[in-house]
């Protein structure tokens, strides 16, 4: 078994083949591997999200298969490489997005129609779809907050929706946007949400060769960069000083946002790696408490970058040949895997870490119907305390 020192872990999907596991600061071979279950199914673009609390997060990736268009979302745990549970949806989806809180749990996945389906976990039941673009859904992203979606398409449009009139089961009740806006001449390639909740900016890239920066409470573009090239993936740093962002010329483009610091508008810094294979840069994440970026590549390179000197410091290859999406697993008290998938667990309460994903879950829902009925039975308490305060009975004691 290996492990590894570090307390994140970098998850690959690979159209061509399994979801891998890398201690992305080693060289040694994949932590762990996910099987897709078929050959014929592949997880497309932005296809892979975490769901749950931390200490028993699955994941979540989106299944197509090229020849039968059969389409379903995949449940992984920690504890096995197959499928903990295979969800179906009515029509193949690509991106995927989990809320931050439950439970229960809310998964969103963007269809090829332009609708938007949700799945409350861990029971896989399929909440009420709505359309939010007249295009496939290329990117979603929930705030930090857990309060809004944000949703954008290959038509170039950005829609933004209340996450609380999403989960409304009432079907008269119809779901709109907060706003839909016209962002980009071009299929919009990413989307990333900064600090502040609804007081955030929001940063989209587009195969058009613009970056944009919008105000997400109202939708307002605060800015916009334009690159030489189409622009796959972007992100920015937790204060949104710094603007990263990745070309189909396989450079990575770094642009300051703080005015103080920019000496001269149209100024920005070029990442490209000495030996460069000339393959697009896919997806980007930060990890390590912000030092490093890790970009992956439609080839099947995936770099780590120093974010303070610009320069690579270690590469290496997935299986597959290409890369369709990368996440980083922190904080979740697994400070390794098993090439099987199973975690190492150190620190407290090992046995309760180890629980099946879906045992917590269980325990968190009864204990949230706990809580949910000592404040009925408070209300209720106090509600009859004011009768009783009201009441002439009371006067006759």
């Amino acid at each position: 078994m290996s492990t590894s020192s570090r307390t994140e872990i970098v998850l690959v999907a690979s159209p061509d083949g399994p979801i891998t596991a890398h201690d992305p600061f080693s060289f040694g071979p994949p932590l762990a591997r996910f099987s897709t279950a078929t050959a014929a199914a592949t997880i497309p673009r932005n296809g892979l999200a975490l769901v749950g609390p931390r200490s028993v997060q699955l994941i979540a990736a989106s299944h197509i298969s090229p020849s039968t268009a059969a389409c379903s979302v995949r449940l992984y745990s920690w504890w096995s490489p197959a499928p903990a549970l295979s969800l179906p949806v009515p029509e193949p989806v690509a991106p995927v997005a989990a809320t931050p809180d439950g439970p229960p749990h809310h998964l969103f996945c963007g269809g090829l129609s332009g609708r938007i389906h949700v799945l409350s976990l861990p029971s896989g039941d399929l909440c009420r779809p709505f359309t939010a673009h007249t295009h496939s859904v290329s990117c979603l992203a929930v705030n930090d907050d857990g309060s809004l979606l944000i949703s954008a398409s290959d038509d170039g449009t950005i829609a933004v929706f209340p996450i609380i009139h999403l989960l409304d089961e009432d079907p008269a009740v119809e779901v709109t946007s907060l706003y839909t806006i016209s962002a980009h001449d071009a299929p919009i390639t990413c989307i990333t949400s900064g600090p502040g909740g609804c007081n955030a900016a929001i940063v989209s890239s587009s195969l058009d060769g613009t970056c944009k920066m919008w105000r997400l409470a109202d939708g307002v573009r605060m800015r916009t960069l334009t690159f030489p090239c189409g622009l796959w993936c972007v992100t920015t740093d937790p204060i949104d000083s710094q603007l990263y962002t990745g070309g189909s010329d396989g450079k990575v483009y770094v642009v300051p946002l703080i005015k103080e610091r920019v000496k001269e508008p149209t100024k920005r810094v070029i990442w490209e790696s000495p030996h460069s294979s000339g393959g697009e840069v896919m997806a980007m994440v930060m990890a390590n408490d912000n030092e490093n970026i890790v970009t992956a590549y439609d080839d099947g390179a995936v770099k780590i970058w120093e974010v303070k000197s610009g320069l690579m410091i270690s590469t290496f290859c997935v299986q597959g040949g290409s890369v369709s999406d990368l996440i980083v697993v922190r904080g979740s008290g697994v400070h390794g895997v098993g090439g099987s998938g199973v975690p190492v667990v150190s620190g407290f309460a090992e046995r309760e870490l180890q629980r099946k994903g879906s045992e917590v879950w269980e325990l968190e829902k009864r204990l949230s119907e706990v809580r949910e009925g000592r404040n009925r039975g408070l209300d209720l308490a106090e509600d009859a305390m004011d009768v009783y305060r009201r009441s002439p009975i009371r006067d006759s004691f």
